[in-house]
């Protein structure tokens, strides 16, 4: 028992690595983070010069997002990125992302092992800190999108960071260094921080905890207004400056997103949800076996009332207030995801302790339904791994053209993207090749309406595309694409004749001319 947490520890950091190996392609949400960590790398930021090749001067988005999460994840990479180049094992393009998207991992992996050190702590006992890991570590959404630059998970880690004050928080003496006022007031100041710079919605976050925090008493108003306020005014001061800087106008971007998205209500542009869908499903799904697990904590009070009470409070109040909103996505609630895992770690805790010290009938089942839901939890995170890994057809077409363009026998291709390539993998990254490399490589992905029908990309002298419409090209009639080859992506299981999955075409490369390849 000795090596199982360290074992654990090592879990936590490496499992969120391999998704990153495993899955290295990323998705339009992540874009931004992406590339504004690019162009701080290959850019800086010190003349206007280098701003104007900033990817986000040419496509910025509905809303502003803070540069702040970037430069910092971009600083922190840089060591490992220049002993990767020195060494010769990182080249350019696709090898930086994945180095990148390595140090997210791990410092969101860094953040659960805080966490579960925290309730080390707290309960004088390892049970709970162990749950609590091999919970998050059964977890695909925890897991698969740690490495991913989504703002919500470079949000993440300062939440975890806050959350592991909070559980110490509550029971160290106040009398001590570092006690109760002291640690409450910091994760007031970080969630504030975070609130301020990264992700708004945690004003949900932020505003249940502090009612919870001044009803029980656990913190003075004075103490929660003056660490709201460096934590909450501090960071709109220096996301106002440090953004405005890089957008080249004054802005304080999560005010922005405010306005957009809750004020003028355009986030449902992007979709409208039922207001349950939190409750029934999105919150099910990245929970998982810790849902249930929790409710079983809550009703027993195998937490202790201020940690449950603390809880429940931030769950209802982030995932209530979001519910008002018309357009639901489930990273807007992930932040749920650690406190439902720690009333869920106490609750298998208590479930394990019984099933091992009592001879009770009932105990012993108590432990089977434990182990059995942490199977689950498993065998259904490897088949949302199976399927995930398989989804990013943008980046694998990018790749196989790669391979076709290598038998062309030409210096330069120019190659025309359109937004399903870049939506479904496809990234800047994905687009650099090495100085020496031939042929040399355009990629145009100008979303203009002089660039929107096969005749007009045919006659702009793209010698490549990638769509995801082959019937409009292949039945145009006064282009002549010939369709080079079929890149397919997961679309479903299917029983039979032979239960398996299902691969279906989702994007196709078209050249110019025919061509002959070996696949």
């Amino acid at each position: 028992m000795g090596y199982l947490l360290p074992s654990l520890y090592l879990l936590v950091l490496a499992v969120p690595v391999a998704h990153v190996l495993v899955a290295p392609y990323t998705k339009v949400e992540e874009s931004f983070t992406l590339h504004a960590a690019r162009d701080v790398l290959h850019h800086g930021f010190f003349s206007e010069h280098a701003l104007e090749q900033y990817d986000h001067r040419t496509f910025p988005g509905a809303v502003p997002r803070s540069f702040i999460p970037s430069v910092i994840w971009a600083t922190l990479s840089l060591p490992l990125l220049r002993m990767g180049q020195a060494t010769g094992w990182a080249n350019k393009g696709i090898d930086e992302q994945i180095i990148l998207r390595i140090v997210l991992a791990i410092l969101n992996g860094l953040s659960v092992i805080h966490v579960a050190k925290a309730l080390s702590r707290r309960n004088r006992s390892r049970s709970t800190s162990i749950f609590y890991l091999v919970l998050s570590l059964s977890q695909f959404h925890t897991m698969f999108y740690a490495g991913r630059p989504l703002p919500n998970f470079t949000a993440l880690p300062l939440v975890n960071l806050a959350v592991s004050y909070l559980v110490e928080g509550l029971t160290t003496r106040i009398e001590s260094p570092g006690g109760r006022f002291n640690r409450v007031s910091r994760a007031v100041t970080i969630l504030a921080l975070t609130t301020s710079i990264i992700r708004s919605e945690l004003a949900l976050f932020l505003g249940a905890l502090s009612l919870y925090l001044l009803i029980t008493r656990k913190i003075s108003l004075l103490n929660l207004v003056t660490s709201g306020l460096i934590g909450g005014g501090g960071g709109a001061v220096l996301s106002t400056v440090v953004d405005s800087f890089f957008w080249g106008r004054w802005t304080w971007p999560e005010f922005e997103a405010i306005v957009f998205n809750v004020v003028e209500g355009k986030s449902e542009q992007w979709g409208v949800s039922p207001w349950y869908s939190y409750l029934l499903v999105h919150l099910p799904k990245i929970t998982l076996f810790s849902l249930p697990l929790a409710m079983y904590a809550l009703t027993t009070g195998a937490a202790g009332r201020g940690l449950s009470g603390m809880m429940a409070t931030c769950i209802v109040g982030l995932v209530g207030g979001l519910s008002c909103l018309a357009h639901k996505e489930w990273r807007f609630i992930v932040y749920a995801v650690p406190l439902v895992n720690i009333l869920a770690a106490t609750g298998a805790a208590q479930l394990w302790d019984r099933a091992t010290k009592r001879k009770s009938l009932l105990d012993k089942l108590g432990g089977l339904v434990l182990l059995g839901g942490l199977v689950v939890n498993v065998v259904i995170t490897i088949g949302l791994t199976f399927v995930s890994v398989h989804n990013y057809p943008g980046g694998q077409a990018i790749e196989a053209l790669r391979r076709v363009g290598a038998t062309s026998g030409r210096s330069e291709l120019r190659v025309f993207l359109p937004p399903s390539v870049l939506q479904t993998g496809a990234s800047r990254y994905t687009f650099e090749q090495d100085d020496n490399s031939l042929p040399r490589w355009e990629f145009n992905r100008t979303e203009s309406e002089s660039l929107q029908t096969p005749v007009q990309i045919w006659s702009a002298g793209f010698d490549y595309t990638i769509t995801d419409e082959i019937d409009r090209f292949l039945q145009d009639g006064r282009s002549e694409w010939y369709m080079v080859e079929a890149i397919k992506s997961f679309g479903g299981v299917t029983l039979k004749p032979t239960p398996g999955p299902v691969w279906s075409p989702r994007l196709w490369i078209l050249s110019r001319e025919a061509v002959a390849i070996d696949v």
